[in-house]
Parts: structure tokens; C-alpha cells; sequence
């Protein structure tokens, strides 16, 4: 058996084989650590971003996170699952598999009421979508 990748125990990993996540080892106390861990990770932080617009029916009208190309962005989001509730998916679609959807998970937060006012403030600055 080999190894799971970045601090998952290898039950924890099973159930994410499907999606490619790997949950990111580092605790989040705040979104904003989240963000900040992301942003470290894919290259981008304090760099320029572009809006991310969700690609959901509920969410297309949103700015849910923020993207340096179509191939590596962060999202804010929420998932009723006790394994992730409020997290941030970095994507980065040009590292290797295994390594190109990280978790960021939120400690502490169980609903989505800080998400919802993140992606509100957001959508504010950028107006309706293009």
C-alpha cells in the first residue's frame, strides 16, 4: 500500500480516491488562512488575480474565488459533509496528479453563512458577470 499524499491517513484517503483531493496537512484557523495557504501554494500570493465565477445554477452569478489562468485558482466553498463543511479547493491542474486538488479545510466552521457573505462582497467588487 502506498503512502497517502500531504497528511492524510490512508481511511481518510479511500474516500477521496474518486475525486483526486488531498487535504491539505496545515490547520486553518480563519478562511483567510485558508487563502493565504492556498495562494502560497500555487505560486500566487499577493500576486493579481482574476474573479472566479461559480459554474453552478445557484452559484454562476457569484464570485466564489480567484484564478491566475483557467488551470490554477482557488474557490471558497461550503459541502454539508463533516469531513470538509467551510474549505477552500485549490486547483492547479498543471502539477502532477495527486497534487492538483488540495483541501484547505476551515476548522470550526459548520455553516454557510461566512461563505455566503465572502462570495456577496466578492460578486460586489466585480459587478454581474461578463
Amino acid at each position: 500500500m502506498s503512502m497517502p499524499p500531504r497528511g492524510r491517513s490512508a481511511g481518510d484517503e479511500e474516500g477521496r480516491r474518486q475525486s483526486n483531493e488531498t487535504l491539505c496537512p496545515e490547520s486553518h484557523a480563519t478562511i483567510e488562512a485558508a487563502i493565504v495557504c492556498a495562494e502560497k501554494h500555487l505560486g500566487s500570493f499577493r500576486m493579481p488575480m482574476s474573479p472566479y465565477w461559480g459554474t453552478l445554477r445557484a452559484n454562476d452569478h457569484l464570485v466564489v474565488g480567484f484564478q491566475l489562468s483557467s488551470r490554477q485558482r482557488w474557490r471558497l466553498d461550503y459541502a454539508p459533509d463533516p469531513d470538509k463543511l467551510v474549505h477552500v479547493n485549490e486547483e492547479n491542474f498543471d502539477a502532477t496528479p495527486g497534487h492538483q486538488r488540495i483541501v484547505h479545510k476551515v476548522e470550526g466552521q459548520t455553516n454557510d453563512t461566512q461563505v455566503m457573505l465572502y462570495y456577496h462582497k466578492w460578486t460586489s467588487q466585480y459587478g454581474q458577470r461578463p
